[in-house]
């Protein structure tokens, strides 16, 4: 695809976040995006596919030689059409960020061309992250074998209100569950 976005600063460009490398450290790694500081205009980071493709997910791999830099919080996903409408979107992490590998297959089987990370308000005042990996294909995702029909699902005791069947729902939100619309 090709990246776009609100800004490039600290020496990155805007391919440094679909290259392909999750070495989250911007200093040694030298392939992690970070917008300017501040973003003055809305933050977004996104990636024209060239054509449209059937999503399956969204993956964001973030800055790691910084801890809490808080970008991945309180922005939306969107999935737009061939002629930039959006045809589908996410609100995510409205409060607290998540420096952590985060994932999203809320947009499983939403056939578009151009992804979009947004911004939801200036704070930070920033974006920066290693990776931005969008998943899918010409067709409809494959199905996930685990959670098939009669598969059985084996593990230790499950703690905390969770159970091993939830490992393979096919759910990759991490603890807080998006709103799609």
């Amino acid at each position: 695809g090709v990246a776009q976005g609100s800004s490039a600063g600290v020496g990155s460009v805007l391919a440094d976040a679909i290259d392909g490398d999750r070495d989250g450290n911007l200093v040694t790694g030298g392939s992690v995006w970070h917008s300017v500081q501040p973003d003055t205009g809305p933050s977004f980071y996104q990636v024209d596919l060239g054509r449209t493709f059937v999503l399956d997910r969204v993956m964001i791999w973030p800055r790691t030689d910084a801890p809490d830099q808080a970008t991945v919080e309180n922005f939306s996903l969107k999935v737009l059409d061939a002629a930039g409408q959006v045809v589908w979107t996410g609100d995510y992490w409205p409060e607290g960020a998540v420096n952590w590998a985060w994932g999203s297959a809320a947009m499983r089987g939403v056939a578009g061309r151009t992804v979009r990370f947004e911004r939801r308000d200036g704070s930070p005042d920033f974006l920066t992250f290693a990776e931005f990996e969008v998943w899918g294909g010409p067709d409809k995702p494959s199905a996930n074998f685990a959670r098939a029909a009669g598969a059985s699902v084996t593990a230790s005791p499950a703690e905390d209100g969770t159970s091993a069947v939830a490992a393979v729902d096919g759910d990759l939100n991490a603890w807080q569950p998006s709103v799609a619309s």
